[in-house]
């Protein structure tokens, strides 16, 4: 019973953090490259610690085969497009709605499972996903909803990378790559990476660290 209450306390810890996202994301006055950008660099430096100091996790990444880190790095490509698509949504509908479209993933993940690993749904799991999805036409929305697909590409990549690999090693790969796309869209577009007000780097922090 007591592990059973830990299971139900952390995931309710996790579902929190993971909905502060939108919130962090608002408070942030930065592009949403750069907002991408340094919820990723952050995270990825937050985990190098843990990578170092455990020989397994070093083993597991330096073991990968040049295909595995072209999916890895693959994985932190759809993690960016989605980022920027969802930070950018914000600007133009509520955090609610945004964080809801966008946590709309498994029902992508319908799609790519049904096409790429033969994974098949019931009539009521179909008919509700398209229930879900039903009414989000404005813009912001439609940018949250279009970033939900996208990430749902993210974990397609990280459910079969894991087969191979730990969460730590897989993180790092991922996010590193992810960070490093961002970084180079904010090049593109010239946005700048300091001159921040300190709130906005608070959000940043806490959207690696918490969310």
């Amino acid at each position: 019973m007591r592990s059973r209450s830990v299971i139900y306390l952390a995931l309710a810890a996790g579902v929190f953090m993971l909905s502060a996202s939108g919130v962090f994301a608002k408070v942030a006055r930065a592009p949403a490259g750069i907002i991408a950008f340094y919820r990723l660099f952050f995270a990825t430096l937050a985990l190098l610690p843990w990578l170092l100091s455990h020989k397994n996790d070093r083993r597991e990444l330096r073991s990968l085969s040049p295909i595995q880190y072209a999916e890895g790095a693959l994985a932190g490509f759809f993690l960016a497009v989605h980022y920027v698509m969802w930070f950018e949504s914000l600007r133009y509908t509520s955090v609610a709605s945004s964080t809801v479209l966008a946590a709309l993933q498994p029902l992508f993940s319908v799609i790519w499972g049904r096409l790429f690993l033969g994974e098949r749904l019931g009539a009521h799991a179909l008919t509700g996903g398209a229930i879900a999805i039903a009414g989000s036409a404005l813009w912001g929305d439609l940018l949250a909803l279009v970033s939900g697909g996208v990430i749902s590409l993210y974990f397609f990549c990280g459910q079969i990378l894991r087969r191979r690999m730990g969460a730590v090693p897989y993180s790092v790969l991922s996010y590193g790559s992810s960070a490093a796309v961002l970084a180079l869209y904010a090049l593109f577009m010239g946005y700048p990476f300091a001159g921040y007000a300190p709130g906005t780097w608070g959000a940043f922090l806490g959207l690696a660290l918490v969310s």
